[in-house]
């Protein structure tokens, strides 16, 4: 299981504001465990296999913003889909698939 603190070695991403990425991943682990499903679509929760496993994945739109990409942007947030604990980060691929990041 990767910790949030390792988000600054990937390179695009080595000077965000962590307090920040920790708040955002911690309000997306409510909304993974609440069942509106209004609150899910606002950061695009939705099951995806990254590397032969399944998680939970959701916009990072903090990390996006920091990184100043437009739109959506291409990083993503995994999480275990049971337990919703933070599993890492992903990059979302132009053809669809995801790469695991950290």
């Amino acid at each position: 299981m990767a910790r949030i603190e390792n988000i600054v070695t990937y390179k695009p991403c080595k000077r965000v504001n962590l307090e920040r990425v920790k708040q955002e991943i911690e309000r997306i682990r409510e909304i993974a465990r609440s069942p509106q499903i209004g609150l899910r679509k606002s950061y695009n929760l939705h099951e995806v296999p990254v590397t032969g496993e399944t998680f939970l994945v959701a916009d990072a739109k903090c990390l996006n913003q920091e990184t100043n990409q437009t739109g959506r942007g291409n990083l993503r947030y995994l999480f275990e889909r049971d337990t919703h604990q933070y599993n890492g980060l992903a990059m979302h691929n132009a053809n669809g698939s995801y790469r695991r990041v950290i």
